[in-house]
């Protein structure tokens, strides 16, 4: 479900003991989780393109099966395993398998006769989480560019341009507010060091939020087009 208006509706599934809301999305073809939830379920790579509503590109690392249990039912789900999404989307190939049925009017989904009452979370549309997307160590007394990755809440995610607020990651060290772009695959934060000793950023840490600014880019642009022309000489 994208954010027109319409609330996101979730199902809760328990995956490896781990309870955790499953996103219902009938747009999406095939079914995708994040990487990070996939930790103790084996991943066959695989090689395949996918894309996002707003056709921003989907990195897939490989697929998995994953051993779900909904309402006590113990079932599986073929899913893509990617760091490009940050939650679990069941798409419409888990609507369509074992007489699955969803009844909007009602807020609930019947699945193998069992209805089960569906809920809503916020709109998580216009912020997505930043984390470093590989280890970095800055020095004392140093900036250093961060590359970093944000993944989509779900694959409607609107498109456009984020910005960062500056934050302490920990004592000493700094993040700047930042414009990134919608694709991530080149997305860096400045970090400066002022705690006087080296501090290591592992894969994976996570670096607050981004926010989306729609119209920023045209707000620049108008400025710059506005600009009055300097002589050439």
């Amino acid at each position: 479900m994208s954010d027109n208006g319409r609330s996101e509706t979730y199902i809760d599934v328990v995956l490896k003991g781990r309870s955790l809301p499953a996103l219902l999305d009938s747009g999406c073809e095939r079914s995708v989780c994040a990487r990070r939830l996939c930790r103790n379920v084996k991943v066959t790579p695989a090689k395949t393109e996918l894309y996002a509503a707003n056709l921003t590109p989907i990195d897939i690392v490989g697929t998995a099966r994953l051993p779900l249990i909904v309402h006590g039912m113990k079932m599986s789900v073929d899913v893509y395993v990617t760091e490009s999404v940050d939650e679990l989307i069941l798409g419409y190939d888990f609507l369509e398998r074992n007489k699955r049925e969803w009844l909007f009017s009602e807020h609930r989904v019947v699945i193998n006769g069992l209805s089960i009452r569906l809920h809503n979370r916020s709109s998580k549309c216009t912020v997505r989480r930043i984390y470093v997307r590989e280890s970095v160590v800055v020095p004392p007394d140093t900036s250093v560019n961060v590359p970093i990755r944000m993944p989509l809440v779900s694959l409607s995610t609107p498109k456009g341009d984020w910005l960062t607020e500056p934050i302490e990651v920990r004592t000493g060290l700094l993040a700047s507010r930042t414009l990134l772009s919608g694709d991530d695959r080149f997305a860096a934060i400045a970090l400066m060091n002022v705690s006087g000793t080296n501090q290591a950023l592992c894969k994976g840490l996570g670096l607050g939020m981004a926010a989306l600014c729609p119209g920023m880019l045209s707000v620049l642009s108008l400025s710059l087009t506005s600009a009055p022309r300097m002589p050439s000489h």
